[in-house]
């Protein structure tokens, strides 16, 4: 009965955070965020559909930075070696199959007064704010890319529309002045030249029709 009783006060110790954190990454469904192949980590593949899909799972902030700052409150550290967008944390008490070890993750603890502990937390804070600004920057650099294509593609297809419109106006133009409409797309030349201009996806804004 007595050891009933201490391994239930031993799950009433774990924080939220972290049951809500163990629940999510052994959720088979969820590929947001996973198991490293050892279990003795977690991988966050891609950040954007992780705060998308998983974050509100979680913890109640709805920023990145603010749940990398929970990790680190815990006393996970991130792995090196990863992309900007997947990321990886580990702590030595949040394994695989190894839920009975979660009591032994607790918040950090400032000593009131103590200087190189509040530094550690701002260095920690900073040091999130930095990948979330990174990863921001990332994105809009992306975005950036993409719309100036876009834009690109629009102008070459309305200058193809335009000198198109054109072409076939001054050949029309070249049939009335011949007192025959039909005349200029029957001649060899009309044709050669609205091939030329379809083939190379541009008119010169100097074409004419002789």
């Amino acid at each position: 009965m007595k050891k009933s009783f201490d391994l239930n006060l031993k799950i009433n110790k774990i924080p939220k955070f972290i049951k809500r954190l163990y629940k999510v990454v052994n959720e088979p469904t969820i590929k947001e965020i996973y198991w490293n192949d050892n279990g003795n980590s977690i991988i966050i593949p891609k950040k954007e559909e992780f705060i998308k899909n998983v974050l509100c799972l979680v913890s109640k902030t709805r920023e990145y930075s603010g749940f990398i700052r929970q990790l680190n409150n815990y006393g996970f550290t991130k792995v090196r070696g990863y992309t900007d967008e997947c990321e990886e944390y580990f702590n030595k008490n949040f394994l695989r199959n190894r839920e009975e070890l979660l009591n032994l993750i607790g918040r950090s603890k400032e000593k009131s007064g103590s200087t190189a502990d509040i530094m550690n937390s701002y260095r920690q804070e900073c040091y999130s704010l930095r990948n979330n600004v990174e990863y921001l920057n990332n994105s809009n650099y992306m975005l950036t890319k993409e719309v100036e294509n876009l834009k690109a593609r629009m102008e070459k297809q309305d200058r193809t529309m335009n000198g198109l419109i054109e072409v076939l106006t001054r050949a029309f133009r070249f049939g009335m002045k011949n007192e025959n409409p039909q005349l200029a797309f029957s001649e060899n030349k009309t044709h050669s030249e609205l091939d030329k201009f379809l083939s190379e996806d541009l008119v010169d804004s100097s074409y004419e029709l002789n």
